[in-house]
C-alpha cells in the first residue's frame, strides 16, 4: 500500500503536466475565439450597414434623375415661369417624399414654388444656404444639402439642387425639398433588431433621422462625431442617446455625403463570443478533472 502513494502521487504529477498545457492552451484559444466572435460581429454589421447606404445611394439618385428632368423643361429654360409653375405642381403630386420644388435665381432668391401661388412674396434662401447655391452655380454639378430648418422651425427639409443650363450659362437653381420621414420609413423597411440605433447624419453631423425616434438636427455624441470625422467607415464604442453602453459602426456615402451608423448594445456582442470561449474553457477544465479521476 505504502508503494502506491508514491506511484499515485507520480500519476497525478504526470497529468498536471500534462492537462496544465492544455488548460493553458484552452486559455489562450478562448481569447482568440472572443476576438474572432467580435470581428465576425464588427464585419456582419459593416456588411449591414453597407446595403442600408447603397439603398439610400439609389433612393436618392433616382430622385435626382427627376430633378435633373425637370430642369430641362422648355417653360423653365425659356423663362416661362408661370408655365413652369403648373408644371412642379404637377410633378410634386408625384413625388410624395418631396414636400416642395422650388426655382432660385442665382443670387439666392425663390421665383417660383409649387406650393404657392404665382405672385406670391417668396423670401430669399438662408443664409447658410448660399455656399451651397453658390457651389451649384459655379461647379454646374447638382448638390445634396444637409439638414435645413423649415419656416420658424416647424419643420425639417434637406434641399437638393441641380443647375439649370441655357445656352451653356446657368439660368437658374432647380431644388426639390427632401423629408426626412422619408428617409426614416426606408430606414423601418430594413428590418433592424428593435434593441439597436440607426442613425443618418448629414455633413455637419445633425441627425437626418434616427430609430429610435429622435428630433431631427439633434447632434451625435462626441465619441461617434469623432470616429465619423476621423474616417468614412469605422468601429468605435460609446452610448447612445438612450444611455446604452453599444458598439457603433459606420459608414459616409461618396453620393450623399451622409453617414449611417448603427449602434449595437455591447452586451449583445459580448454575449455571443463569451458562450463560445466559455465552452471551450469549460471543455478544458471537464478533461482535467476526468483527467484527474483517471489517476485516482
Amino acid at each position: 500500500m505504502s508503494r502506491l502513494k508514491p506511484l499515485r502521487s507520480q500519476l497525478l504529477l504526470l497529468v498536471a503536466g500534462s492537462i496544465v498545457p492544455v488548460l493553458a492552451l484552452s486559455f489562450v484559444l478562448g481569447y482568440f475565439v472572443l476576438s474572432h466572435e467580435k470581428d465576425r460581429f464588427q464585419e456582419a454589421a459593416l456588411d449591414r450597414n453597407r446595403t442600408f447606404v447603397t439603398a439610400i445611394d439609389a433612393q436618392i439618385q433616382g430622385q435626382i434623375q427627376t430633378l435633373r428632368l425637370l430642369a430641362t423643361s422648355s417653360a423653365l429654360t425659356s423663362g416661362d415661369l408661370v408655365a413652369f409653375h403648373g408644371e412642379a405642381k404637377r410633378a410634386l403630386e408625384t413625388q410624395p417624399d418631396w414636400r416642395n420644388i422650388f426655382v432660385l435665381d442665382l443670387s439666392g432668391q425663390h421665383l417660383v414654388s409649387a406650393r404657392h401661388e404665382m405672385g406670391t412674396e417668396l423670401p430669399r434662401a438662408a443664409d447658410s444656404e448660399l455656399d451651397s447655391i453658390a457651389y451649384v452655380v459655379s461647379g454646374r454639378q447638382t448638390r445634396i444639402g444637409n439638414l435645413t430648418p423649415g419656416p420658424k422651425k416647424s419643420f425639417f427639409a434637406v434641399p437638393i439642387r441641380t443647375p439649370v443650363i441655357v445656352d451653356d450659362e446657368v439660368k437658374y437653381v432647380l431644388q426639390f425639398i427632401l423629408k426626412p420621414e422619408a428617409l426614416a420609413r426606408l430606414m423601418r423597411a430594413q428590418d433592424y433588431s428593435s434593441d439597436w440605433s440607426v442613425g443618418i447624419v448629414d455633413a455637419r453631423g445633425a441627425l437626418i433621422a434616427h430609430l429610435p425616434e429622435v428630433e431631427p438636427g439633434t447632434r451625435l455624441a462626441e465619441p461617434f462625431a469623432a470616429s465619423i470625422a476621423a474616417r468614412s467607415v469605422g468601429w468605435t464604442r460609446g452610448r447612445t442617446f438612450e444611455g446604452i453602453d453599444s458598439y457603433f459602426v459606420h459608414q459616409t456615402s461618396t453620393v450623399t455625403g451622409w453617414t449611417v451608423g448603427v449602434a449595437i448594445p455591447a452586451d449583445q456582442l459580448r454575449g455571443s463570443g463569451y458562450r463560445a470561449a466559455g465552452y471551450m474553457l469549460a471543455g478544458g477544465l471537464g478533461s482535467l478533472l476526468l483527467a484527474v479521476l483517471f489517476a485516482l
